[in-house]
């Protein structure tokens, strides 16, 4: 596998960190960071603090029936925390939006946002046929013709609606409504977010109980990093914090079922019950750092059509992951997951049908293969506005006797990027992926890709 860079990306990468160095001074606050800094808390101070309030002191608030000078800044910001303290929330989402309208009391805040994203790639040593880098989509064997190929899309850019609100009934409450381009041909617009949230309860359609938003750093690719969770289902969950920051979750979701097509004496059955998910979780530095417990059970049913005969296996998971701050400027992120037929709760594998596959010479019979999985990744803050993340994760298919040798073994990819927030809402990145599938029959793929990113937030 070759992971040289043509000579016109090295040159780029050579002067990006030439740039990166001439701007890069002692780590720590400079001066436009101190009024952030003195806003803050007493205790260590996190790059990621400074960020998210020099972003809250220009935002735009606009007060019904009234200006901002009668309200205190105090429920402003007690408001406005409501949108980041949703663990749900990924770093590759929108952040708050730039303007919002509030009631005088600091009581309702209602305001529209979104990103507009623009990334522009080359391919080379095989193209994968995604706007997202892929292991499980590398091709193989090699289409000679498509070695190389330069691409750029608008896909990922979206808008949201957020409502959040305080209540002596309900407590803290929001809605949320997010819709991005990325559905068909990269372009169709498409759900991504619709949920409620009140009093610990989250029903409506958002990413799964069973994935660790917070343990995912951001990523100039428009996916999430293979080896990890990645499943968005329609869902009823409840979450609980008690004191030392100890919480815990549990909720039911409503996915589908992937079912392997290398089986012909089979038929999917509709799904009857949902999927039980679940997690607890402790945290600490102001909830930047964090290790989290997960699991999830579910029934998946297919019809043996030679018997005449309905069967369920039962598929689970567990899953650990953690985002922890080693240092002020380094953050530590790691996830691993094992059951058995999950994989559709698998960003690689997903990509396949792998929740329940056919079992050599055993005609109608279906197993739910186990899965392994796992992601490792490291930050490092130069400043508070410019950081470097190094990742590595792989994914695994341990199917007892697959009936398709051709068929999907184990994937990988490694990444390295640098991201520089020019302002608050305006961002820049740069990144090198490698990735490699390997098949049953020990055919495998490589490609990798070099990407430019830039993001307006507003």
């Amino acid at each position: 596998m070759k992971f040289h860079i043509p000579c016109r990306l090295g040159l780029f990468f050579l002067s990006l960190g030439c740039v990166s160095a001439s701007v890069v001074n002692v780590y720590g606050a400079d001066r436009s960071d101190s009024v952030a800094v003195h806003k803050l808390n007493a205790g260590r101070i996190f790059p990621e603090q400074i960020q998210r309030q020099k972003l809250l002191d220009r935002q735009k608030i606009f007060t019904i029936g009234g200006d901002t000078t009668a309200t205190s800044s105090d429920s402003i910001r007690a408001l406005m925390d409501i949108f980041y303290t949703d663990q749900y929330r990924t770093a590759n989402d929108p952040e708050a939006p730039f303007f919002m309208l509030m009631t005088k009391d600091a009581k309702l805040a209602m305001g529209v946002g979104g990103a507009i994203n623009f990334r522009g790639w080359e391919d080379w040593n095989g193209v994968i046929d995604s706007y997202i880098f892929i292991p499980y989509n590398i091709p193989i064997p090699k289409n000679e013709a498509k070695m190389k190929r330069l691409y750029a899309t608008a896909a990922n850019s979206g808008i949201f609606f957020t409502l959040l609100g305080r209540n002596t009934v309900v407590g803290d409450f929001s809605a949320y409504i997010e819709g991005r381009f990325n559905g068909y041909n990269r372009i169709n617009f498409k759900l991504v977010n619709a949920y409620i949230s009140l009093k610990g309860f989250t029903v409506g359609y958002t990413y799964s109980t069973f994935l660790d938003a917070q343990a995912l750093p951001r990523l100039v690719d428009g996916g999430l990093y293979g080896g990890t969770i990645d499943r968005a289902n329609i869902l009823v969950r409840y979450k609980h914090s008690f004191k030392k920051g100890w919480s815990v979750a549990g909720g039911l979701e409503f996915p589908d079922t992937y079912i392997s097509d290398s089986e012909p004496n089979v038929e999917a059955c509709l799904p009857y019950l949902p999927d039980i998910t679940g997690y607890c979780q402790h945290q600490w530095d102001g909830g930047f750092s964090h290790v989290r417990l997960s699991g999830m059970v579910r029934t998946l049913s297919y019809r043996n059509i030679t018997e005449g005969k309905n069967h369920n296996k039962t598929g689970w998971g567990l899953a650990l992951s953690t985002m922890i701050k080693i240092l002020r400027n380094v953050t530590f992120y790691g996830v691993t997951s094992y059951g058995a037929g999950h994989g559709g709760y698998i960003s690689d594998m997903s990509n396949g049908m792998h929740d329940l596959v056919g079992i050599k010479d055993r005609p109608g019979v279906l197993e739910a293969p186990k899965a392994f999985s796992y992601f490792v990744a490291l930050k490092y803050h130069f400043r508070p506005d410019l950081y470097a993340t190094a990742t590595f994760t792989q994914s695994r298919n341990y199917e007892t006797d697959p009936i398709d040798l051709s068929g999907y073994k184990y994937g990988m990819s490694g990444s390295v990027n640098l991201f520089w927030e020019i302002t608050p809402r305006l961002s820049a990145g740069c990144e090198y992926m490698v990735g490699k599938r390997m098949n049953f029959n020990g055919e495998h793929g490589a490609s990798n890709r070099a990407e430019l990113a830039l993001r307006l937030s507003f």
